[in-house]
């Protein structure tokens, strides 16, 4: 049996066996290490060169706007009133 770097003869042509073929660590590559900074809000550098900075989340709102009666819970959109147009035939 071959070693890692052994020589195999053969009658036509001799070929060099080599070891494992290198595993690819793709979270290590540029461009996943800025998708995921990307992804998660966070400061990455961006394919130009340019630094992109973090995310900031805003407060959320409790209350909706009054005039918007569509926004807000069950209750409120159960009490808007129907106005239905009388149709003409």
């Amino acid at each position: 049996m071959p070693t890692d770097t052994s020589i195999v003869a053969s009658p036509e042509i001799s070929q060099i066996v080599r070891g494992r073929k290198r595993r690819r660590n793709e979270n290590s590559w540029k461009d996943m290490k800025r998708k995921k900074a990307l992804n998660l809000g966070e400061e990455y550098t961006n394919r130009k060169g340019k630094v992109v900075g973090r995310k900031i989340m805003k407060a959320a709102v409790e209350q909706p706007a009054e005039g918007n009666a569509m926004v807000g819970s069950i209750e409120n959109r159960n009490n808007i009133p129907f106005v239905l147009a009388d149709r003409e035939h």
